[in-house]
């Protein structure tokens, strides 16, 4: 079975994407909006990456591939997670969109958790000294101020002074899904299983050594499931971008109406096409 129908439905998915990005107004953003722009970025342009890889497919290639593939479903996996959370909120205001609006927070936040760590390591390692650890905690402080709460930073714990908290990890996000009503149906296990597999090629491992030689079919396949993933998190964004100008409180609606079609026919297409290859590979 010939994967170019793959990157055929890549490439129509890039000049869709290009076009909604095209579209999306400019304006002060919500938290969750400014998520939702800056992962469907990320998605277009690192599809748009791999295309020609996946075209030319070579010993090299699912090193590449896998490596964009997998910070792809990172974030999938994160999208989806603020999703389940925004299915909840069936009125404004009310307690289920406080929580909504905090979980985009905190992901927003989790780098800057990451960072202060990472620096009061330094400092109790005597990598750097008090004075310079200081300056750096008031320097990322001052950075991304809307993250910390609004008294002196406690330096013996510095994350005890951020308004925010820790995102939850992957695996755990995965628990919550399976029992999610929006998401539970589209088989929540495989990406994990996914996310999993091009794990093994960002970190070096005993396991990573078999990868390269996989067959081509078997490549084709984990890459399809995870594809039709990363689409479904680019149609989710599409449906939510009329709402995207929080400056004017104005929605556009039918604005992405067309992209939000296209894209779904895409996904459509390759889900076809997985399930058809599925059928031919395992000889049914």
């Amino acid at each position: 079975m010939n994967h170019s129908k793959i990157t055929d439905l890549l490439k129509d998915l890039v000049i869709e994407g290009r076009t909604v990005l095209g579209n999306i107004p400019e304006g002060t953003k919500s938290d969750p909006m400014f998520i939702r722009v800056n992962l469907f970025s990320r998605y277009i342009h690192r599809i748009d990456t791999i295309i020609p890889m996946i075209d030319q497919w070579d010993e090299n290639s699912s090193d590449t591939v896998g490596i964009i593939i997998r910070a792809c479903l990172v974030d999938v996996i994160s999208q989806f997670y603020l999703e389940h959370i925004h299915s909840k909120v069936k009125s404004i205001p009310s307690e289920e969109e406080t929580e909504y609006l905090l979980v985009a927070h905190d992901l927003l936040a989790d780098h800057i958790f990451s960072v202060v760590g990472y620096f009061k390591a330094m400092k109790d390692e005597n990598a750097i000294d008090s004075i310079e650890y200081k300056e750096s905690i008031d320097d990322i402080r001052k950075l991304y101020n809307k993250f910390f709460k609004d008294e002196a930073i406690n330096y013996e714990n510095p994350k005890k002074s951020m308004k925010a908290n820790s995102f939850p990890k992957p695996r755990a996000i995965l628990k919550t899904l399976r029992k999610s009503d929006l998401l539970n149906r589209h088989e929540i296990d495989s990406l994990y299983l996914s996310y999993f597999h091009y794990s093994k090629y960002e970190h070096f491992g005993i396991t990573t050594i078999p990868l390269k030689s996989q067959n081509l079919n078997t490549h084709i396949e984990i890459l399809t499931s995870s594809l039709s993933y990363i689409l479904l998190a680019c149609l989710i964004c599409t449906t939510h971008f009329e709402y995207a100008d929080q400056a004017s409180k104005i929605s556009t609606p039918n604005r992405f109406k067309k992209s939000v079609e296209k894209i779904y026919s895409i996904r459509e297409e390759l889900v076809q096409y997985y399930v058809e290859f599925q059928q031919i590979v395992n000889g049914s």
